[in-house]
């Protein structure tokens, strides 16, 4: 059971870090997108 958990967290992990990627992108290219149409 140790090891189905030690996996479990590492996905959890995984997932985590790939919500977090997404969120920046899509921050990132809402805040370019502004900038090129010149709304900073």
């Amino acid at each position: 059971m140790k090891p189905d958990l030690e996996q479990q967290r590492r996905g959890n992990r995984r997932v985590g870090l790939a919500l977090t990627a997404l969120a920046l992108a899509v921050f990132v290219t809402t805040i370019v997108r502004q900038w090129m149409s010149g709304g900073l």
